[in-house]
């Protein structure tokens, strides 16, 4: 089980990368305040993504978790927030785009991934391939902007990988 967070799904939904997730972990979880931001907020703006996102709920790809019964205040957005209390609750890892996020959801010692991170991961496992790894590298490099620093990791260590 992986839980992921309001950017990260996004990032995977206009990737068409739940599947891969779905290879590598089993059951993709986002909690309700996530379900709120992609799906509602989504809708209200008329986001496609929301739109497949509620479809893979629907089709159970995609698992929605209730929120927790006390979330702490850690001056992030709701999604960040409530994923990385959902994770510490159900002893999992978690995909959190945001530096800021994820640099407090590791120092909460928790699993706390990237997509970049997790390109790798499936290419490492054989879930993907060289040449679809590139294809999803290429979008996640479109939809996710991530910084140089982190699209030259990604890089480098899929050379260590392959």
């Amino acid at each position: 089980m992986i839980k992921v967070d309001s950017c990260s799904m996004i990032y995977a939904l206009k990737m068409d990368f739940t599947g891969v997730l779905s290879k590598l972990h089993g059951d993709v979880v986002i909690t309700k305040a996530v379900h709120d931001e992609v799906v509602n907020r989504g809708k209200r703006k008329g986001k496609a993504e929301a739109y497949i996102c509620e479809k893979l709920i629907k089709t159970s790809n995609i698992i929605v978790h209730d929120s927790p019964s006390t979330v702490p205040i850690l001056r992030l957005g709701p999604g960040e927030t409530e994923t990385i209390q959902n994770a510490i609750e159900h002893k999992c890892a978690c995909i959190i785009d945001d530096k800021k996020s994820r640099r407090l959801a590791m120092s909460m010692n928790l699993d706390s991934r990237s997509i970049g991170l997790e390109l790798l991961a499936a290419l490492k496992k054989k879930i993907i391939s060289s040449g679809e790894f590139d294809v999803f590298f290429t979008k996640w490099m479109k939809y996710a902007l991530p910084s140089p620093e982190d699209i030259n990791f990604v890089r480098q260590v899929k050379l260590l990988v392959e």
